[in-house]
């Protein structure tokens, strides 16, 4: 027995109807045999929202291929479609998982393999135009007051052109759903589409089969008797109009044509020539002033270190300090007194002795020279009093230090 879903003898147009009916889910497919073509078919399947159509054939090595490309070892072609029916197969975009069976197609002549199915499209019980919510809810309950699930009726909505509301009863309860157009002009259920379905008439045979999505099968038409019979009844067609004489159109009289008038011309002033700037010599750089020299912080004289001594050892160091600070004071006062004799003596003493200072002796070039020799004299005294009043000074430091030491 052939597979359910293998059609014979089928056009592309009755497949592609075939499906937009069943719904244009991504995965609904059927497969229809090639006419005067034995072993060769057309897999038709939806793959985002449209139909699409490949060729089935062997290949060279007895396999069957799609569009010439294998998915396997296969020798038959249901094998094939089973194979393809799994979730991501490499290679293939969309599972095959929305079988359409074998059905009366429109011219085709195929037998159908079991009872078709009366398309509620071809009924106008459903059809509850002009009603109310109410009068459609009352209309779905059974004849023991209950609500059967996929009873429905389809109301349109007034002064809202391709709007209707779908009531459709689902687990014992009447339920209510919005049908709208899309951008793309097909019909959706709260704007969810269920396959490109430009008519109201065709979604609704649309979902009295299984739907992705759709929880409830449409199977029970329940529209109240009123709408029923008048969506049922024909309406009569307008009689005919005769098409009315067409009258004589009077032959156009041109209107007159304005010159417009010449725009003024404008005088253009010739261009100025603006001589160029003199160039402007670039600043000089002043340069930057010389850092004063830096001059040397004065070391701070550091107390005297005493080593460590016994206390005999430490009086007999006093001792000898202090005789020693006792000659040093008594030399710096000697020189402090020559130097005193010096400032007050006369420039014609014969001899001078100052500190260890070679005699000066007066010679016939008495005056400048010795004047010159003099100041030299006095200078080389003054630098030793200066260097006597620093031992001095740290003499007396030093003083200080033993007292501590002896106290």
């Amino acid at each position: 027995m052939p597979p359910a879903w293998l059609h014979r003898k089928l056009s592309r147009e009755d497949c592609e109807e075939l499906i937009k009916q069943a719904g244009l889910d991504d995965g609904r497919f059927l497969v229809r045999s090639r006419e005067g073509k034995p072993g060769e078919y057309v897999l038709c399947v939806v793959y985002k929202g449209k139909c699409t159509h490949h060729l089935i054939a062997k290949n060279d090595d007895g396999f069957y291929a799609i569009n010439k490309k294998t998915f396997g070892d296969y020798t038959k072609v249901n094998r094939l479609i089973d194979a393809l029916g799994k979730p991501k197969i490499p290679g293939w975009p969309v599972p095959l998982d929305k079988p359409v069976n074998v059905a009366e197609a429109p011219g085709s002549g195929a037998a159908t393999t079991g009872p078709t199915k009366t398309s509620n499209a071809s009924s106008t019980g459903w059809k509850a135009y002009g009603c109310s919510r109410d009068e459609v809810q009352e209309s779905l309950k059974s004849a023991d007051g209950t609500y059967v699930d996929g009873a429905f009726a389809v109301r349109d909505r007034p002064n809202q052109p391709d709007e209707y509301v779908l009531s459709v009863n689902f687990k014992g309860k009447p339920t209510h759903h919005l049908v709208s157009k899309n951008e793309d002009g097909n019909f959706v259920v709260n704007k969810k589409t269920y396959g490109g379905h430009t008519t109201i008439e065709n979604l609704v045979n649309a979902l009295s089969v299984k739907q992705a999505g759709w929880p409830v099968l449409l199977s029970t038409p329940s529209a109240p008797a009123t709408a029923a019979e008048a969506a049922a009844t024909p309406v009569p067609a307008p009689a005919a109009v005769p098409d009315p004489v067409p009258e004589p159109v009077p032959e156009p009289v041109a209107a007159p044509v304005s010159v417009p008038e010449p725009e003024p011309v404008v005088a253009v002033a010739e261009p100025v020539s603006v001589p160029e700037p003199e160039p402007v010599a670039p600043p000089v750089a002043e340069p930057e002033p010389e850092a004063p020299p830096e001059v040397p912080p004065r070391t701070a004289v550091s107390e005297p270190v005493v080593p460590e001594m016994s206390v005999e050892e430490e009086v007999e160091y006093v001792n000898r300090t202090k005789a020693a600070a006792s000659e040093a004071k008594q030399d710096v006062y000697q020189k402090m007194a020559e130097l005193h004799d010096l400032q007050s003596s006369s420039t014609t003493v014969p001899t001078l002795t100052l500190m260890n200072t070679p005699a000066l002796s007066s010679t016939p070039t008495d005056g400048p020279e010795l004047t010159f020799m003099l100041a030299r004299a006095v200078l080389n005294l003054g630098q030793r009093v200066n260097n006597a009043e620093q031992k001095l000074s740290d003499l007396h430091t030093l003083l200080r230090s033993l007292n501590v030491l002896g106290n």
